[in-house]
């Protein structure tokens, strides 16, 4: 059923008593059970949904230089890295339920759904097999609601838990080697980056809805509220594993204009992340909500509502921005392109405060043009603020000064190296991190990133209008 693709056909055509279709397959499975535990009143359910997929990727280094051009480039043998790899995928899925019907006036009832992956990927290409990302996520749900209702009211409590990971890593650890070449470039080794965000959220909710109210037409009244309490633990080793970029020549060392060569013996550059990439934060978000869908005459729904929410620690609020960044922004900010505004930029830990003005408020109809509401016209209106992800600038913020990445400058072998270069030693290449963070720390710079302190939380007016026809 997998058709093979141009370059398989080439390969096959090349070498077709070797040639090998690359494999691939999928096992789909799943299984659930439910009944009753007390007849009419207490039920369980649970399920289970596995995928197993075997996939293929193809490594396809192309342009690589003719033997003896090169002769530290031909050692490497690019070549051989080429080929099919598989790129397995492995998902679990389960959930499990169970009910209460309590009495004629109240029910409970409490769910857990669980989702396991594993994916190995992101190689192919000029990416050899080794430079594959082992992809995990693992999110654990857990929720207790309880139902009341007697005449008009109904309440809805709830009370829920989720444990969400997000944990993509290196296959093969170690170091990456990057060759650039004329035609072409190749990537080797491990994938640069180590990543593991765990979000855990502890919530309660209250939804009231009345359906007794009558002025001017029926009303349905609906409020409710929500705090969730979130804590982040962040690991951002961005660029964890050492890169080495390899060149036969550079134009800039020690000055721009006379070409200089590498011809592959060496690398040029080292790109590495040192420090500790570790991150945890606290955060508080609530909510509250009320909405009255109005019908003052037949045919006619208006929905009149209005939302506020309220987040804790969006931007990073306590944040104090170090005094030796302080000190070098101040010394240096009139030479910038665009100077900054450091009352905007610099940040004593009491600039930022939680924004109180999410007032959302929003509007709906619909109304059935003739009464057996076969047509109807609906829109709506509404103001909505968004949260801004504390991935994004939060972490960035902090972990750019306590995990900076390094750019280290090699000289050509057996060259002196000139201001600003270290000579190159073989031993880098299978270095521990403790040699390598001391490496870096002696020539590198790490960089400062900052967020504007008057940074507004996004939002968005939308509007709809349509029609529908029974």
């Amino acid at each position: 059923m997998i058709s093979l693709d141009t370059l398989q056909r080439k390969d096959k055509a090349a070498a077709p008593t070797t040639f090998k279709k690359p494999d691939y397959s999928r096992t789909l499975s799943a299984l659930s059970i439910g009944g009753p535990i007390v007849k009419d009143k207490i039920h369980v359910f649970g399920s289970y949904e596995g995928n197993i997929q075997n996939r293929a990727n193809r490594v396809a280094i192309s342009g690589i230089p003719a033997a003896g051009v090169y002769p530290a480039l031909d050692t490497v043998r690019l070549a051989q890295y080429n080929g099919n790899f598989q790129s397995p995928f492995r998902e679990n899925l389960w959930f499990g339920k169970i009910d209460d019907a309590i009495n004629d006036r109240s029910s409970a009832d409490f769910s857990f759904m669980y989702r396991g992956v594993s994916d190995i990927r992101d190689f192919g290409g000029n990416q050899a097999y080794s430079e594959a990302v082992n992809y995990h996520q693992a999110v654990t749900v857990g929720q207790l609601k309880y139902n009341y209702f007697v005449g008009p009211w109904f309440n809805e409590a709830k009370v829920d838990y989720s444990n969400f990971r997000r944990n993509p890593r290196p296959n093969e650890p170690g170091s990456q080697r990057h060759y650039q070449y004329p035609g072409g470039d190749a990537v080797i080794g491990s994938y640069v980056s180590t990543q593991d965000f765990t979000q855990k959220r502890l919530g309660f909710r209250d939804d009231l809805t009345y359906s007794g109210f009558k002025l001017a037409g029926d009303h349905v009244i609906k409020t409710g509220a929500s705090v969730d309490f979130v804590k982040y633990d962040v690991l951002k080793d961005n660029a964890g594993s050492p890169q080495f970029s390899y060149i036969n020549q550079i134009d800039c060392y020690p000055t721009c204009g006379t070409p200089t060569v590498y011809n592959y013996n060496t690398p040029y550059q080292l790109v590495y992340g040192s420090g500790d990439p570790r991150l945890n934060a606290n955060n508080r978000q609530v909510g509250l909500y009320a909405q009255d869908d109005w019908s003052p005459i037949s045919r006619l729904m208006l929905n009149l509502g209005v939302r506020w929410d309220y987040e804790s620690h969006m931007l990073n609020n306590d944040y104090v921005t170090p005094k030796n960044v302080v000190d070098t922004l101040t010394r240096y900010n009139s030479q910038l392109i665009h100077p900054l505004d450091l009352s905007r930029y610099v940040s004593t830990g009491t600039e930022r405060k939680p924004f109180m003005g999410a007032i959302q408020p929003r509007f709906g109809f619909s109304y059935s043009i003739d009464k057996a509401e076969r047509t109807t016209i609906f829109g709506g209106w509404g103001l909505y603020y968004d949260r801004i992800q504390y991935d994004l600038y939060s972490v960035d913020e902090t972990q750019k000064l306590s995990n900076p990445t390094y750019t280290i400058r090699f000289a050509p072998q057996g060259t002196a190296p000139a201001p600003g270069y270290v000579a190159w030693n073989a031993s880098y290449l299978t270095a521990n991190r403790t040699q390598l963070d001391a490496l870096v720390k002696t020539t590198g710079l790490p960089e400062a990133w900052f967020i504007d302190n008057q940074a507004k939380v996004p939002r968005s007016k939308q509007a709809s209008l349509g029609v529908r026809q029974l």
